[in-house]
């Protein structure tokens, strides 16, 4: 069974009024905290530690038992006490977010480029508008 997950931003005093739903991904932002609505149930998940390097992680001397987000692979990893367990694969596409005038001068096409709310992608040698953009902050 594939689910599809929506990622979800908000604070603490606002949790209890979001609907469960399955496949909701909420960071709970004041306090740092993550939960993921999955099989009619509202789970949190513990510490998040970010780092910048796959090297960095394979480093740790003593990494706690916490969920760790490579930036450089965009992978989440989760230590446990028998070692390393990968959560997620690497995206095989990205949105980049830049206002229109810094996009690069030859753009990616694996890319998705988000200005204000127009969305662009890089075919034919030019950015192309494939859409509009709605962003919800609750």
């Amino acid at each position: 069974m594939t689910t599809v997950i929506k990622f979800i931003s908000t604070i603490k005093s606002k949790l209890d009024s979001l609907e469960l739903l399955n496949g909701q991904l909420i960071f709970v932002e004041d306090t740092q905290e993550l939960f993921l609505d999955l099989h009619d149930k509202r789970t949190q998940y513990g510490s998040f530690i970010f780092l910048n390097t796959e090297e960095q992680r394979l480093l740790l001397y003593s990494p706690l038992n916490a969920f760790y987000f490579v930036l450089e692979t965009s992978i989440l990893w989760r230590y446990e006490p028998d070692g390393w367990v990968q959560i997620t694969s690497p995206p095989r596409e990205q949105v980049v977010f830049l206002d229109r005038e810094n996009f690069p001068t030859i753009g990616d096409a694996s890319c998705i480029y988000i200005s204000e709310t127009d969305m662009y992608r890089w075919r034919d040698g030019e950015y192309q508008v494939i859409g509009s953009s709605y962003w919800k902050y609750l």
